[in-house]
């Protein structure tokens, strides 16, 4: 069929590869969709998980608070800019701790986001590890969203005040 056996393999890799884009984009699809629907659960528009950092702030707002989400993007930019002057010892020491930092601040920010709808630190690791299907059982699942975390986690919280109905 093929005239040559290179023929043959660049045949089959471009079939892979093919297969791949589409997996990839239907992951990407579903996964946009779940988001979305978290952040309609949560009382926000979903429109705003589309838009490439913004999204992270609002998730911040959703589940913590701003003040947080301006910790970890000062780390994710002094990581950019230790990362950009070149490599020696001292660099490499402080990319590396930016680095731990940052992960640290996702973790957290992951665990946040389990706690405000009412799972504990399993499903944290849920997310952690597989992202994209814990959020679709946030997303399609029981899960309500309740932002009473700072009893649970013990961080400082901003609290919606609650309405007085008593008249």
């Amino acid at each position: 069929m093929y005239e040559s056996k290179g023929m043959a393999i660049g045949a089959f890799l471009g079939a892979y590869l093919g297969i791949f884009c589409v997996v990839t984009i239907v992951i990407a699809v579903i996964s946009i969709i779940a988001n979305w629907k978290v952040y309609t659960k949560a009382g926000r528009e979903g429109w705003k998980c589309l838009i490439p950092v913004y999204n992270v702030y609002v998730l911040y707002d959703m589940v913590w608070e701003t003040k947080q989400f301006w910790i970890y993007f000062g780390l994710m930019i002094g990581s950019a800019v230790f990362t950009a002057l070149g490599s020696n010892l001292f660099v490499t020491l402080v990319i590396l701790a930016l680095n731990i930092a940052i992960l640290v601040w996702s973790i957290r920010l992951l665990h946040h986001l389990s706690v405000c709808f009412g799972h504990g630190p399993a499903f944290t690791v849920g997310l952690l590890l597989l992202n994209t299907v814990f959020v679709m059982i946030l997303a399609f699942g029981d899960s309500k969203y309740c932002r009473q975390t700072e009893k649970v986690l013990g961080d400082s919280i901003k609290e919606e005040p609650e309405k007085d109905t008593e008249a």
